[in-house]
């Protein structure tokens, strides 16, 4: 897949002390110059925990025979791992300043150890797994051929097709490491001879290398790390201090701090405490938290001292589910109804005036929040404006800094189970690694899957109900598997207003036409309220002198002229759009200035006494109108 780069990648490693460093500066334990790290973009590095490498180690002993593991990542040893574009989950292993190998979740089959060479070298000769090349295939395989069939003189056994390969070159106890890759025959078929690729050669040694060593390993700790990068950190935490001091005195709004229970938004929260302010801590239940993650934000807020302020979606996702269907990369009602409607209830309950909102957001985690800058503000979320001073930070920067606080807050125990990042535990940005982790590890994720069972089976197994409209890639993948995808679910019909050619009437210009259902007039006659007087006369509805709706769904429209009738005819259309298919999100209330909307049994509502007829509750993005009802 095509790299994506979302900033500067400033990996260093100091080979003497055998720590990482943040930037290319002197090393802050031994005082010497670190090698670059060439790692792939977006680059943002982060530590591997117990479980990781118990997992890499595993993976390692599975392919290349027990011990291969421990030789591999011996104990003690600092190792990083990096998440890579690719079309699932896909981290490289990092240490020792050289990438070991990529650890790749392969869709139906699991994740596979793909050795490049340093840790090839660091295994040695495997006890499985290995494939011997004939001499005279070597420059060939060098110069970027595969080994085909009949350039093999010896494999292990058992070996199966898709099986990971270290390939050697040499005579019987004086074999070199040749290559890496994955085998596309069997040890029965290889040792007969026969055409065809034998191995695939992933990577392959240098040119003219003769025995490929690996490097000792150095025992370090996490505080070395520290150590060896604390000139570093202690610069960016004192600009990031600047940056929240800055803005809280030029923007003179209350502080708060968006707290999500991940790793960003704890050290956001570390640092606006250390620029001496006393934020109050906002948390949104989604609904869909791991129960640890809502334990978390307690803690922390009750650790620290701070005024934890919650808003819960409740049931606000599995409702509004059979309108809107399973929640898509494309199409993210859920952080909308259960997310930012909730934040925005909460703001202007709590600061009505607006509020400063400091959001652990990175520049490397997508492209959207690179482009976004330090600060800005939400469509979605009025009244609050989001500042993230931790812009610039990579993800191993953010973990050295909770490293150095540890004694202050405790993380979310999820990271130390295998999960890089922090959410509801359906959410369709995961990608299928870390979804069947969760699936095994979280007995909430039980009620999530009985729905998908509604769905066909290739949609729940390779994770497509994530997409309106399947990514390339995924499409690819399954096309050249042979497998037939089948047709999903289909979501309920949107609500669809049909006009009819305008006609010229005693007022100017007149329209008929007609919504595909009828309507419900007397929620309609509130919600319309905000357009202009809006009265209930049986069977229809009248919106002050210009509109006329019936409860079977049919409108006759009247203006002076043709422009006026068509920005009235589309303001009809959107406002009833939004009053038949609210999601009761509660995220128009944040834009009324006068307390007349507000979100009653799961709608909008508004209250006669206090609208001023502005309309600011119909204008702004919407997710009945941003995500509609179309099939997927």
């Amino acid at each position: 897949m095509s790299q994506v780069r979302l900033g500067p990648i400033s990996l260093h490693w100091c080979r003497r002390c055998g720590v990482p460093l943040l930037e290319r500066r002197s090393c802050g334990i031994c005082g010497g110059m670190p090698d670059s790290v060439a790692v792939t973009p977006p680059g943002d590095v982060r530590p591997a925990f117990q479980f990781d490498l118990a997992k890499v180690r595993q993976l390692a002993d599975d392919e290349f025979g027990e011990g291969a593991g421990t030789r591999l990542l011996p104990e003690g040893e600092i190792v990083l791992l990096n998440r890579i574009p690719d079309l699932d989950r896909t981290d490289e292993v990092i240490a020792g300043g050289e990438v070991l190998a990529n650890i790749t979740w392969i869709l139906g089959k699991g994740f596979m150890l793909q050795l490049r060479i340093p840790g090839a070298a660091r295994i040695g000769i495997p006890s499985i797994g290995w494939v011997v090349a004939d001499r005279g295939a070597v420059p060939s395989i060098l110069g970027s051929s595969n080994l085909l069939g009949p350039g093999v003189v010896r494999c292990a056994p058992c070996i199966k097709p898709q099986d990971e390969i270290i390939l050697l070159d040499g005579e019987p106890g004086g074999e070199r490491i040749l290559g890496t890759g994955s085998a596309r025959m069997s040890s029965e078929t290889m040792g007969a001879l026969t055409r065809g690729t034998a191995v695939k050669v992933r990577w392959r040694r240098e040119k003219g290398l003769g025995d490929t060593v690996a490097r000792p390993s150095i025992t370090r700790t996490w505080d070395d790390v520290l150590a060896a990068n604390r000139a570093v950190l202690s610069e960016d935490v004192e600009r990031a201090v600047d940056f929240i001091r800055e803005g809280a005195a030029k923007l003179n709004r209350p502080v708060a701090v968006s707290y999500s229970g991940g790793k960003d938004s704890l050290a956001t929260l570390l640092l606006v405490l250390e620029a001496g302010l006393r934020p109050d801590v906002v948390f949104i239940d989604t609904g869909l938290e791991f129960p640890e993650t809502v334990h978390n934000a307690r803690d922390v807020s009750s650790r620290l001292g701070l005024k934890l302020l919650v808003e819960e979606a409740g049931e606000a996702f599995w409702d509004n589910l059979p309108s809107f269907g399973p929640p898509a990369r494309d199409a993210r009602w859920c952080c909308k109804c259960c997310k930012l409607g909730p934040v925005t209830r909460l703001i202007s309950r709590e600061f009505p005036g607006g509020v400063l909102s400091f959001i652990g957001q990175r520049r490397y985690e997508s492209e959207a929040r690179a482009s976004k800058g330090p600060v800005w503000k939400n469509p979605w979320v009025p009244g609050q404006i989001g500042a993230s001073p931790i812009q610039e930070w990579t993800a191993l920067e953010v973990w050295l800094y909770l490293f150095d606080n540890k004694d202050k807050a405790p993380w979310n125990p999820w990271y130390e189970r295998g999960l890089e990042r922090i959410g509801c535990f359906l959410c369709p940005a995961t990608n299928l690694a870390d979804l069947e982790l969760v699936r095994k590890a979280f007995a909430g994720y039980e009620r999530w899957q009985k729905r998908l069972e509604e769905y066909p089976e290739t949609w729940r197994s390779f994770g497509l109900w994530r997409w309106r409209r399947l990514s390339k890639g995924v499409a690819e993948h399954l096309a050249q598997r042979g497998i037939t995808v089948e047709a999903p679910k289909a979501l309920p019909p949107r609500l669809i207003f049909e006009a009819g050619e305008h006609q010229v009437c005693a007022e100017g210009l007149s329209l008929q036409g007609h919504f595909s259902r009828p309507l419900g007039l007397e929620m309609l006659s509130g919600r319309l309220r905000a357009m202009g007087k809006a009265r209930l006369e049986g069977e229809r509805l009248l919106v002050g002198e210009w509109a006329e709706i019936s409860r079977d769904g049919k409108v006759s429209l009247r203006a002076k002229e043709g422009e006026e009738l068509k920005r009235r005819t589309e303001a009809l259309k959107e406002a009833v759009l939004r009053a038949e298919e609210c999601a009761g999100c509660g995220i128009c209330t944040g834009r009324c200035k006068t307390g007349a909307a507000s979100v009653v049994r799961g709608r909008m509502a508004i209250d006669a006494q206090k609208c001023n007829q502005c309309g600011a509750c119909l204008t702004g993005p919407c997710p009945a109108t941003a995500y509609g009802q179309e099939e997927l």
